[in-house]
């Protein structure tokens, strides 16, 4: 059982057990749905490659400032190679995506269990925030995370515990303080109605921008005979490609078509009420995700200042912080000899 889903929730059941939360729009939304929408997208993704680009470093403090400390095991680690399969940007633009998308990101601390470095980190390994999560045994902090058992498929999984001190866990909001908010719940209504909206769009283009007409037949006619005029009206006048072919109707029949154009649906100011949403759900300026409205400052200088103050540096605050309690020794901490920062003008 998983305790951070509820049992009186069933939307949380469906969640968790189908990959997929229903909406208000009727559109249900996972981690991979959710992506199809562009302006979701493209936050995350800036999200997640800005932090992924900068730089970070081990600093040992010295007399009048700090220099970085090349030497230092960890160096290597947070600034170039996280682990044997990925580098730095690649880790830090998955931890980024785990933790704007799921609330969480969860790391396994590989450490070192003999010679010189015993008990000193070796590798990051990010773990599935969908089977990880945090539990209490007795009042004693564990996290639980479900693996598989070996290479076949029939294999199965297994879950296994990990003291506190060797997982890296960067949150994002939350009540507890434990674990962070899933935004993809919470902000499921908004990428349903986005991605409706993007699904409506489509079909009333592909319906040459007329969704619906009615064609008038004197008299009464077959099932196979309406059935056919359907067919072949639709064929020879559906999407953009027959748009302002010329109809023919014959035996008294007549053509009354229910017009709308786009801006009577309402297609373009919503979708840039929801292009505001999403920046919103996101924490970064509209502009960032193709909105095409003015910005509240005067020139870009001030406009990436703010988005630096604003959208990135709680995230990079919240790293260092994680990185400086998990990563250091216990002596480094209390003699306080060493600090972990993002380079942030970079």
């Amino acid at each position: 059982e998983n305790p951070s889903t509820s049992l009186s929730n069933p939307d949380a059941w469906l969640y968790d057990s189908f990959g997929a939360s229903a909406t208000s729009s009727g559109i249900r939304i996972n981690s991979k749905t959710a992506l199809r929408y562009s302006a979701y997208y493209r936050g995350v993704k800036l999200l997640a490659d800005t932090v992924g680009k900068l730089p970070c470093f081990i600093y040992e403090n010295i007399t009048g400032g700090k220099q970085i400390d090349k030497e230092h095991n960890v160096h290597r680690i947070i600034r170039r190679r996280p682990n044997s399969e990925m580098n730095a940007i690649d880790y830090y633009s998955t931890l980024m995506f785990h933790v704007i998308t799921r609330g969480n990101h969860y790391s396994y601390i590989d450490r070192y269990k003999a010679g010189p470095l015993d008990g000193q980190v070796r590798e990051l390994w990010p773990l599935d925030p969908s089977n990880t999560y945090p539990v209490r045994e007795n009042g004693v902090l564990l996290y639980v995370t479900k693996v598989k058992r070996g290479l076949e498929p029939e294999s199965g999984y297994e879950m296994r515990k990990l003291l506190p001190e060797n997982v890296l866990h960067i949150k994002g909001l939350g009540a507890d303080g434990l674990v962070g908010y899933d935004c993809l719940e919470l902000a499921r209504n908004s990428l349903g109605l986005g991605l409706a909206i993007e699904e409506y769009g489509s079909r009333f283009f592909v319906n040459n921008a007329q969704p619906s007409c009615v064609i008038e037949v004197p008299g009464s006619i077959q099932e196979a005979a309406r059935n056919e005029i359907r067919r072949s009206w639709n064929e020879l006048h559906g999407g953009l490609n027959n748009s302002h072919r010329v109809g023919l109707l014959t035996n008294g029949a007549t053509l009354k078509p229910f017009s709308i154009n786009a801006r009577q649906a309402q297609l373009l100011e919503t979708r840039e009420f929801e292009l505001k949403s999403i920046a919103n759900w996101l924490g970064i300026p509209v502009h960032k995700v193709g909105h095409d409205g003015r910005t509240s400052y005067n020139s870009l200088e001030m406009e990436n200042q703010a988005f630096l103050d604003d959208a990135i540096d709680p995230w990079l605050v919240k790293i260092e912080q994680e990185f400086y309690d998990k990563l250091l020794t216990e002596a480094e901490k209390a003699s306080e000899t060493h600090t972990i920062e993002f380079l942030r003008a970079a």
